[in-house]
């Protein structure tokens, strides 16, 4: 993506209103993504990193359960950390509280139960 279809991309967005913003999510997580889909999460910029996060965090929550979220990013040490503490920093309590309760070590055994579901033998 050039440089002016990125100008072009935030100018379209904002004047969208935010309440619009859901018609430009995919495209600045895309955008984000090609840049940095081969770049370690440690080194990639605080904004499009946060968005990313976010996002998947957000996503994941709702297509298959946030705790596969976790499960997966538990093999990145310092992922979840880097949230919470840019979260913090940003004056975002509610949301790095939110983000923090499903940090747990999945390979613990507390969290490998057997659990049958309903109609399935």
């Amino acid at each position: 993506m050039t440089y002016n279809a990125i100008k072009e991309l935030i100018v379209t967005a904002e004047s969208s209103g935010y309440e619009n913003f859901w018609k430009y999510d995919g495209d600045f997580f895309m955008l984000f993504y090609d840049e940095f889909k081969y770049t370690p999460f440690a080194d990639i910029p605080d904004i499009a990193f946060m968005y990313m996060e976010i996002n998947n965090w957000q996503g994941m929550s709702v297509r298959c359960g946030v705790w596969q979220y976790y499960e997966n990013g538990s093999f990145q040490k310092g992922k979840f950390e880097r949230v919470l503490s840019f979260l913090r920093a940003n004056g975002e309590e509610e949301m790095a509280d939110a983000y923090g309760c499903g940090i747990h070590d999945y390979a613990n055994d507390r969290y490998q139960k057997n659990y049958t579901l309903p109609g399935i033998p």
